[in-house]
């Protein structure tokens, strides 16, 4: 019946009636949607079955990672507001600078907790040297400790790595990270 009318003389004009018209808007609405499901599904069908790249990291703390982990968010802090934060709060201002977006927040807090302690809530174990606090980099010699093993165990800890040095021995040594990015023992 459609295809009747369709092939009706162009001399007349074609006559299709309204439910005829609402047929054929139908059957191209219907034919565009088919065609472009098909890219879209095909698409689906691939992400299904690439690897999972998003998966979770675990963080495996170790005194070095942490310490460099860090002077990374260090850097980054300095990187945007041309110093290095102020001591009092130096690890308020990178908590957010440690952050990897496939990494838990319980993974990412494993980075201000120094291994050497016993794991125990509001135990840190690394502080922010004094003569790096609000400085802009280029002041700073290269050798110059950046954060270090401390006594002082609080969150926001801060002071002189000789005053703050932990006295007992540890496996490996009490250690620090320079501005120029070296682990060093104490």
């Amino acid at each position: 019946m459609v295809f009747q009318t369709l092939s009706a003389t162009w001399e007349g004009g074609l006559k299709i009636s309204r439910g005829q018209k609402w047929g054929i808007g139908a059957l191209c609405a219907g034919g565009a949607v088919a065609l472009l499901w098909v890219p879209v599904r095909v698409a689906l069908d691939l992400y299904t079955l690439m690897p999972d790249s998003r998966k979770m990291l675990q963080y495996e703390a170790s005194n070095d990672a942490n310490l460099k982990a860090l002077r990374t968010a260090l850097l980054q802090f300095h990187e945007s507001e041309g110093q290095f934060p102020s001591a009092a709060g130096w690890m308020d201002a990178i908590k957010s600078r440690t952050r990897v977006d496939n990494m838990t927040q319980e993974q990412t807090d494993k980075k201000f907790v120094n291994p050497l302690y016993p794991a125990k809530a509001g135990t840190y174990g690394y502080a922010l040297n004094d003569a790096a606090a609000g400085k802009y980099k280029g002041d700073l010699k290269p050798g110059t400790i950046l954060v270090f093993d401390s006594t002082a165990t609080t969150w926001n800890a801060h002071g002189d790595p000789q005053k703050l040095k932990p006295k007992s021995p540890y496996p490996g040594g009490l250690m620090g990270i320079t501005v120029g990015g070296d682990v060093v023992k104490l």
